[in-house]
């Protein structure tokens, strides 16, 4: 049956509609690859939504040290497990090398307070106590060893308040209170002077012990007022 409607003052029938649909594309539909123009073109150089980048492909952003990967040792610059030489370290070319002028190694500082008078033939004994003048009994003073090596140079510094004559006069390093080693001969005659030795190689240990031996001769002219201070550098 024919049907017609009124659009806009002119009449359309049905015949009429029918055949402004024929060739439509429904409301919702699909469409096949070669329908799309440039489709294929354009997804050949796209990834896959799930796919993966090869490390240098970030070129940018920063990264989770987690997802790092675990260095070789070789990489990391590991110590060798074993075969580590004492008081070296290992370079990048994974060889042991000493640090330069010698092994590591620590200083132990010395001080008194004013020794008066400097008594003729008399024999001190200093070290550790910073606030009493230099000893005449041995031990009183002592300067324990806290880690092995060996004693490499010892300076030691002479202050008289008021000098003397310029006998020589001895000083020594005694360990354990049994083993004197010259140091070097003093000049009492001067406001300051410097006895030192930088070529010793006396070995200790852990708890070993030692004073700063003075032995003086008879004075012409007594020093006063003498105070002493330095450093043994013991060497690991």
């Amino acid at each position: 049956m024919a049907w017609t409607t009124k659009y806009k003052d002119d009449i359309i029938d049905a015949d009429h509609i029918n055949a402004l649909q024929t060739g439509k594309a429904d409301t919702i539909h699909g469409h096949a690859e070669p329908d799309v123009t440039g489709l294929i073109a354009d997804l050949a150089g796209k990834a896959a939504t799930a796919h993966a980048h090869a490390g240098a492909d970030i070129t940018s952003g920063a990264i989770d040290g987690d997802r790092l990967p675990a260095l070789s040792a070789a990489k990391r610059g590991g110590v060798k497990p074993t075969g580590a030489p004492s008081g070296k370290f290992l370079k990048d070319d994974d060889t042991w090398a000493a640090p330069a002028g010698g092994g590591l190694g620590y200083a132990l500082p010395l001080t008194t307070d004013n020794l008066t008078p400097m008594s003729d033939g008399a024999t001190y004994f200093f070290g550790s106590m910073a606030g009493a003048a230099p000893q005449t009994t041995a031990l009183r003073c002592t300067v324990y060893i806290p880690k092995a090596g060996t004693i490499k140079c010892i300076y030691i510094l002479i202050f008289p308040g008021t000098p003397g004559t310029p006998e020589e006069v001895p000083i020594y390093i005694r360990l354990n209170n049994t083993t004197d080693t010259l140091i070097g001969n003093a000049d009492l005659s001067s406001a300051v002077y410097t006895v030192s030795r930088t070529d010793l190689s006396i070995a200790v240990v852990q708890n070993d012990y030692f004073e700063i031996k003075v032995v003086c001769p008879a004075f012409e002219t007594n020093p006063n007022n003498v105070r002493f201070s330095g450093v043994v550098y013991i060497e690991q």
